[in-house]
């Protein structure tokens, strides 16, 4: 009898093989735990604290699920495009700078980011030759 083992896979193959598995975008669980971790990450920017985001995903779970739910829906819409993985990367990319922005503005006070933040800067932009001259 002869028991022959295939060859196990190499260290390049199985990396490869992990690659594969994490860029199939077409998979159920990717756009679901993409949100979920920048959701985390956004808190954890926000809380400036592992601990406190921690304790945040477990004191309050439907606020964190809502957040959670918003970054999701936001997703979505890139599985109707073509190039999504570009379009993943735009998306990824202004929830993470407006949670970069979200950091800054806690730095400096105490309310949040809101709609009438943005619709402040909007009117800044207007008026702001005024001030900055070149």
């Amino acid at each position: 009898m002869n028991h022959t083992n295939p060859s196990p896979k190499s260290l390049c193959e199985r990396m490869r093989d992990l690659w594969r598995t994490l860029t199939d975008l077409d998979r159920a669980y990717a756009y679901p735990a993409l949100a979920a971790l920048m959701t985390f990450a956004i808190e954890w920017l926000s809380r400036r604290s592992l601990s406190d985001t921690c304790l945040f995903l477990v004191s309050r779970p439907l606020a964190f699920l809502t957040n959670f739910a918003l970054i999701l829906i936001t997703l979505l819409p890139v599985l109707l495009l073509r190039k999504r993985v570009a379009w993943l990367a735009v998306a990824v990319s202004l929830w993470m700078v407006l949670g970069g922005i979200q950091c800054a503005v806690l730095l400096n006070r105490v309310t949040p980011l809101t709609a009438a933040d943005l619709a402040v800067a909007l009117s800044v932009l207007s008026i702001i030759s005024a001030y900055l001259q070149t």
